[in-house]
């Protein structure tokens, strides 16, 4: 195995009427930022979002939603030194049509 991939959807975090500084606090990524007498996601951290729910636990009045987006998703690929991360994908692919190539010819 020549690197660690991982995945998960793309998160969505609706702060909705939150007005609660304790929910910029409960964020361990710090995508929270008190602006506007308002609790709001900095769009440029979004993606360090690995939504554990701690800002959803944190607020009292039940403002935060996180979700996933199931139509979107963050890829990460860390390689070990082997190959580089475009080696890795092509290679991926070469091997995953020759297994479908396989399972039709079973079909």
């Amino acid at each position: 195995s020549p690197c660690l991939a991982t995945y998960q959807y793309y998160p969505k975090v609706d702060t909705g009427a939150c007005k609660e500084k304790d929910v910029v606090e409960a964020c361990p990524k710090g995508i929270l930022v008190f602006k506007g007498g308002k609790v709001v996601v900095d769009p440029k951290k979004l993606e360090q979002c690995h939504m554990c729910m701690a800002c959803v636990d944190a607020c009292k009045k039940g403002h935060v939603k996180v979700q996933g987006d199931p139509n979107k998703i963050i890829f990460r690929l860390e390689c070990w030194g082997q190959l580089d991360a475009s080696e890795v994908v092509k290679q991926a692919i070469s091997i995953l049509s020759s297994k479908f190539a396989e399972l039709k010819k079973s079909l």
